[in-house]
């Protein structure tokens, strides 16, 4: 849902704003309107586009030039929770006053979404690739060349300091890499309340009764493919994926009879 925000009188003569285009500058504006109450948005091009420009023309290859220029000169941090790329506004809380924060309206849970900012606000921290156990754990072998763009790594000052992070944040956060049976990996699911089941709801707007029949479901197409064994990581990651676009299907689906209804309920106002 977008929001009113800030907008500094020194925005206009800030000399570090200066080194992108107009373009990429009032898209930096849009997308303060677009970001939670914690400086987050979902990085999703085409959405980010149609809600900053709806009447203008401009090309996807444009509007992605216009995101690069922010990303390369740090206005926006861009990282991967849950199989979903976001970006961060590292200066959002610095220029933003937010009297009553909605934290019911988030794109990440408030608790994850504050260890995964805290990160990438740490002075120690050299961004390079996708937040994951598996990627602290190699940090000392990577180099700018070794992950894809899309992707943030943080790499700690100490092995100390990351087996210290890594006791502090559940595993459940992100997965880990344990093979199990789909039949297994569910309910293993479903147990986890707020890191899976109420992330899930959140961002899909679902019931958690909901969820169950949906990874039912799930379960049953990974059979039909004749999959039956997962890592945690990845049933997680895929299932939410999955059960996204089932929800998008089924939104699809019902928006002709939703149509019908609100033109009944238009027409009975005139009888």
């Amino acid at each position: 849902m977008a929001r009113d925000r800030m907008i500094r009188k020194k925005f206009w003569d800030d000399r570090k704003l200066a080194k992108v285009s107009r373009d990429s500058r009032l898209t930096f504006i849009g997308i303060w309107n677009l970001a939670d109450d914690l400086g987050i948005v979902v990085a999703d091009h085409i959405f980010l586009k149609s809600k900053v420009y709806p009447f203008d023309n401009i090309p996807v290859q444009a509007f992605d030039k216009w995101l690069g220029e922010l990303k390369s000169h740090g206005f926006i941090k861009e990282f991967v929770y849950g199989g979903d790329i976001f970006y961060f506004l590292p200066n959002f809380k610095k220029h933003q006053t937010i009297n009553r924060p909605n934290y019911d309206d988030l794109n990440i849970i408030k608790e994850i979404a504050e260890k995964i900012i805290d990160s990438l606000t740490d002075q120690s921290v050299n961004i390079h690739g996708s937040i994951s156990d598996q990627s602290v754990k190699n940090h000392d072998g990577i180099s700018d060349g070794s992950v894809p763009k899309e992707e943030i790594e943080y790499k700690k000052e100490s092995k100390e300091e990351e087996e210290e992070e890594e006791t502090a944040s559940p595993s459940s956060l992100f997965g880990d890499s344990t093979v199990k049976h789909i039949d297994d990996l569910m309910p293993d699911c479903l147990k986890d309340r707020v890191y899976y089941v109420e992330h899930i709801c959140r961002q899909l707007k679902i019931t958690p009764e909901s969820v169950p029949k949906y990874l039912e479901d799930f379960n049953s197409y990974l059979k039909s493919t004749a999959v039956t064994m997962k890592t945690v990581k990845d049933y997680r990651v895929h299932s939410q994926n999955w059960i996204r676009k089932k929800v998008e299907r089924e939104g699809q689906n019902n928006k002709p009879e939703q149509q019908s209804l609100y033109k009944k309920a238009d027409a009975s106002r005139y009888q």
